[in-house]
């Protein structure tokens, strides 16, 4: 009788132990995505802001530099920094072109970088406004990219711009269009040629969801 209650003890200890083991690993977990557009993230419990800033890119009519954008931090740290560089980013900024951003038209956008505590993955579903069942919503918003049309223009990656975008603050917007216009993003929409007219619309945004797991 005494080696079963001294199995048992061992048993129970075991699973208190894997209990433990997985709960604290499972509040290690967490994915990370960036939200185009706002300076906040989803507003909730299980959702941290790790930082927000700027959103950045190369200018618009320049060859070269990257292809994706940057979401640069309020406050640069050049601690480490004892040199030049002769190339540069430059804030992000909507043109409408019948998109549903004509507010803020010209204005530098913002960004956050964002943890989603307990999940393991992320991702941007194109033309779509809600995720598949067991995934959360972190955000809706509609896709844009740099111009595609003019020869000048260089490819860029397709970011999910918040449906509630807003403009960047701590930044001066003053003068950003014509000849000072820096980094560009435009809004897209589906091709008929080659994608099916319907479901797809040439007339109409693409919308698009962020996900997490």
């Amino acid at each position: 009788q005494d080696a079963a209650m001294t199995m048992s003890v061992l048993l129970l200890g075991s699973v208190l132990f894997l209990s433990v083991l997985s709960t604290s690993s499972g509040a290690r977990t967490g994915t990370v995505y960036t939200v185009w557009g706002k300076s906040s993230c989803r507003n909730s419990a299980d959702t941290e802001k790790i930082y927000d800033g700027f959103m950045a890119g190369k200018r618009f009519n320049v060859n070269g530099g990257g292809s994706n954008h940057l979401c640069l931090p309020q406050t640069p740290d050049y601690s480490k920094s004892n040199a030049g560089a002769s190339s540069k980013l430059y804030g992000t900024i909507i043109v409408p072109e019948g998109g549903p951003f004509t507010p803020i038209r010209d204005k530098i956008l913002p960004c956050a970088v964002c943890y989603a505590k307990g999940r393991t993955a992320q991702v941007m579903i194109p033309a779509a406004a809600e995720c598949p069942f067991s995934w959360k919503i972190e955000y809706v918003g509609y896709i844009y990219a740099e111009h595609s049309g003019p020869s000048d223009r260089q490819p860029s990656t397709y970011q999910c711009i918040h449906s509630s975008a807003e403009a960047a603050t701590g930044v001066d917007h003053s003068g950003l269009g014509g000849a000072n216009t820096p980094s560009v993003i435009l809004p897209f929409a589906a091709a008929c040629h080659g994608l099916p007219c319907p479901p797809y619309d040439e007339k109409k945004v693409l919308t698009c969801v962020v996900c997490t797991k």
